[in-house]
């Protein structure tokens, strides 16, 4: 998580057949990281969790609640949330709903 991949998603583009769209996965993290915020702490994408008055509590109920509205699985090492940009957990969450809906229906997904 901590680092570039090369890739890049286009923003509002749908990256999934069921109409995912790059720009409401973000807008609903921000909105499930702001619920978890204590200050009125302005962040963008190159803000780190940690630097945004978010401890490890809070990192463990933002994946849980993240996993639960995308019905994903995402990795949970303290160490990368804690050191993990804005950008950095949008795009984990893009990769992880898109690689979720290209399985064939009927097929089970296996955890991450």
């Amino acid at each position: 998580m901590g680092g570039s991949s090369g890739e890049f998603i286009a923003v509002g583009v749908p990256c999934a057949p069921h109409g995912v769209k790059v720009m409401s996965v973000e807008a609903d993290i921000r909105a499930i990281v702001k619920k978890k915020m204590t200050t009125e702490v302005e962040f963008g994408p190159d803000s780190k969790l940690a630097e945004i008055g978010l401890d490890s509590l809070d990192f463990i109920e933002i994946v849980f609640e993240i996993e639960d509205k995308y019905k994903i699985q995402l990795p949970q090492n303290q160490e990368e949330m804690a050191t993990a940009t804005f950008k950095d957990l949008c795009v984990l969450v893009e990769q992880h709903v898109a690689s979720r809906q290209q399985i064939p229906e009927g097929a089970q997904q296996q955890p991450a």
